[in-house]
């Protein structure tokens, strides 16, 4: 979302902050820090921090590498253009179809649901979200070489390893999926 993550995008100063392989490009790492007053513990010995890779080089390197690339000027816009371009095409896709569809989520981070009613939190998708429409969906998908999360309550990604080409595929794929699904619904 940000080179911060959600805590940037949002604004928000947490007394504490854990990260992981996100900003080691998948990387086994991790990392925490947090106020002055938390981390002196850690510090002066009051609290134990310890790891299967604290302090490992090559974890560090792939971070620093990882910061490295993140730190792209207008990365982050690029990767919000891309996944919004997507939410876009698929929602107008299964709109126009005649199907009712709602598809939340925020840049890179989003999910298609299969529901009339609007989804804004978790017992809206329990109450509201259809799994087994959802379940076909990915099916179509992946039969065209396009492949979510086979679960409806995972979110999707969008990463900078795709491309525009991955997102005209992607909608392509939808074009195709889309009158298939409509048969097996019949």
């Amino acid at each position: 979302m940000a080179l911060g993550g959600a805590q940037q995008y949002y604004g928000v100063t947490p007394d504490l902050t854990v990260m992981a392989k996100g900003f080691g490009g998948g990387f086994p790492v991790a990392a925490v820090g947090g106020k002055k007053e938390i981390m002196q513990l850690v510090a002066d010995g009051t609290v134990s921090m310890a790891g299967t890779y604290s302090g490992n080089g090559i974890a560090v390197s792939a971070a620093n590498a990882t910061l490295d690339f993140l730190m792209t000027p207008s990365i982050y816009q690029g990767l919000f253009d891309k996944s919004e371009r997507l939410m876009r095409g698929i929602s107008e896709r299964l709109e126009s179809a005649g199907f009712h569809i709602k598809v939340v989520g925020i840049g890179p981070l989003f999910q298609v649901w299969f529901a009339e009613s609007p989804i804004r939190n978790y017992r809206d998708a329990v109450n509201y979200a259809r799994k087994d429409l959802f379940r076909m969906w990915w099916e179509e998908m992946m039969e065209r070489g396009v492949l979510f999360h086979p679960d409806a309550f995972e979110n999707l990604f969008v990463s900078f390893a795709h491309n525009e080409t991955d997102v005209e595929s992607t909608l392509k794929a939808v074009d195709v999926a889309v009158p298939a699904l409509r048969r097996r619904m019949r």
